[in-house]
């Protein structure tokens, strides 16, 4: 895949994942979600290979 955005549009797009990232992490370990670790690298592994 091709990655025709420009610099400063790719740091805007990777600070939303970071920030999503680290809020489900968060998340989890405030027990907020139930789900395994490895459920939530397979979850993130899907969101991150999407096209």
């Amino acid at each position: 895949m091709k990655n025709n955005l420009p610099a400063n549009s790719q740091e805007v797009a990777l600070s939303y994942y970071v920030a999503g990232i680290f809020g489900v992490y968060k998340d989890w370990l405030a027990g907020d979600i139930i789900a395994t670790p490895e459920e939530l690298v397979t979850m993130l592994g899907q969101l991150a290979n999407q096209e």
